[in-house]
């Protein structure tokens, strides 16, 4: 009898240790990519110069490749009310050889002994220097294409030397070609890359791990799950330049803190998935950039259970914080307003 009183307890133990499981899951959502610079949105205007040789000028367009330079949050200007200078300097392009590379391999036939296998490419060594700048009051910002020699590697091959030099030679005039146009269009998606960096508002992705009550045994599982579910989908459908469905992060948040509020902190088992579930609690007002909120709720995990996961979360916090600090705004999901001349 006493035996079966006690498998009769350690069944229920297990029974009530298993509906307070935790599963962790994490998801990534997007958010805006500050600058490096802060600059007052009535000052983000910028102009373009762009220089380049008449041979350049023979293959590309001064002006189409300065109508592809844009980031957002600026507008473009004339030089006398711009506050940002960009400029892009095209060298002189300069064919310096023809290298037919043999990369002909060898290997084993049935019979023991070994076939060769030609493999002629053709490559063009050339000079064409291009030079990036930005220059703005508050900062600066500078890159080069082609430092130096560059290769340009066909990308047809042949079975034999001479094929392959015939090939480069009678195409030398489209290779040339496709060499400038192809750096230039380098170079423009370099420029926009680099103001972006530097000056503009890009867009990055945040990672948000949380805790869920994974039991299917336990009353909360349905919610719960359904709460994991939602989380993902926000995240995948968000946008750095809108609010991540306020109403449906909100309802999930109020799910994990009414199960919060329900559990025993006296219990084992759910004071601590009650500690998990507050620190979901504490990543999704992160997700949603309700700073406050997320660091009342991680001191309080610092607090009640002297855990370092709540100190992490201050530090991000904190980060956050001073992110929105530099550059005076609420928020990392918003659209960035160009100034209107």
């Amino acid at each position: 009898m006493k035996l079966i009183t006690l498998l009769f307890i350690i069944c229920v133990s297990t029974v009530a240790m298993a509906q307070f499981g935790t599963e962790r899951e994490a998801a990534r959502y997007r958010v805006v990519d500050f600058p490096r610079y802060y600059v007052e949105q009535s000052q983000r205007t910028y102009c373009v110069d762009v220089k380049m040789s008449k041979k350049v000028g023979s293959y590309v367009d001064a002006d189409e490749l300065i109508d592809r330079l844009a980031f957002s949050g600026w507008t473009k200007t004339d030089a006398e009310h711009a506050n940002m200078r960009m400029a892009i300097e095209f060298g002189d392009f300069i064919y310096e050889a023809t290298e037919i590379l043999d990369q002909s391999t060898e290997e084993k036939t049935k019979d023991g002994g070994v076939k060769r296998k030609p493999l002629f490419i053709g490559t063009i060594k050339y000079t064409f220097p291009i030079k990036i700048s930005m220059i703005a009051s508050e900062g600066k910002y500078s890159s080069q294409i082609n430092d130096g020699l560059a290769v340009f590697k066909c990308e047809k091959n042949f079975e034999t030397r001479k094929a392959a030099s015939e090939y480069m030679r009678e195409n030398k005039d489209v290779f040339v070609e496709k060499i400038i146009v192809g750096d230039a269009d380098i170079a423009i998606r370099a420029a926009n890359s680099g103001a972006t960096r530097s000056f503009g508002f890009g867009s990055t992705t945040e990672k948000v791990e949380y805790y869920y009550l994974d039991s299917k045994k336990g009353k909360y599982f349905e919610q719960q799950k359904e709460d994991a579910d939602a989380i993902e989908v926000m995240a995948k459908g968000s946008n750095a330049n809108e609010p991540i469905n306020p109403e449906g992060i909100a309802a999930v948040i109020d799910h994990f803190i009414g199960i919060i509020n329900e559990l025993d902190n006296n219990d084992k088992k759910q004071k601590k998935a009650r500690n998990k579930l507050m620190i979901s609690v504490a990543e999704l007002n992160l997700m949603r950039d309700d700073l406050e909120a997320c660091a009342s709720w991680a001191q309080r995990i610092v607090d009640e259970y002297k855990d370092n996961d709540g100190k992490d979360i201050l530090d991000k916090v904190n980060k956050v914080r001073e992110m929105f600090e530099k550059h005076h705004v609420t928020s990392r999901h918003f659209s960035p307003v160009a100034p209107e001349l």
